[in-house]
């Protein structure tokens, strides 16, 4: 294969019989677990051909119809960050950090069974949503050894953080 040249990989038998297209291109079910469909396709690597064939089915909780929002608000954060670093004598160095971060209109996408206008019964159908307001706060400590190079990556003999973190549903 050069490059910028297509290569042909199917060269199609006009006299072979075609499989039968069940669903007349129709790839809508009327309800769950109805309708299933598959395909075989192949992707060129540089190690040779990738062959991959998948079946799915085409409205399932862990397949839905996906929605968008246009009540949608983007989420907001803010926060503050403080920290305090001591570099003592044969390269010890010491650390503490505090932080409060906050979060308002946290997404999330809400996954449910409804009615909807496509289709004359329900349909599982994900959407995002604005879910609530957050916030975390806590306190970071660490104490390690500055390498013999003398770069400020330290190598750690210890660390903990204390956190606290609370959502409130804006429901």
């Amino acid at each position: 294969m050069r490059r910028g040249k297509a290569l042909r990989t199917t060269i199609p038998d006009p006299k072979a019989p075609c499989p039968l297209d069940r669903v007349n291109r129709q790839f809508r079910a009327e309800r769950p677990n109805q309708l299933w469909v598959s395909d075989f396709t192949y992707a060129s690597t540089w190690q040779g051909w990738v062959y991959v064939a998948f079946v799915i089915n085409t409205n399932t909780p862990s397949a839905p119809d996906r929605l968008g929002n246009p009540a949608l608000k983007p989420e907001l954060a803010t926060g503050l960050d403080m920290a305090y670093e001591h570099y003592g004598p044969g390269g010890a160095m010491f650390s503490v950090g505090v932080f409060h971060r906050r979060l308002e209109g946290v997404v999330r996408q809400v996954l449910s069974l409804r009615d909807v206008s496509w289709a004359r019964v329900p349909r599982w159908v994900s959407e995002p949503q604005n879910f609530a307001n957050a916030h975390t706060s806590g306190l970071d400590c660490s104490q390690g050894q500055v390498h013999s190079d003398g770069c400020r990556t330290p190598r750690f003999s210890g660390a903990w953080r204390l956190s606290r973190s609370r959502a409130r549903d804006r429901g």
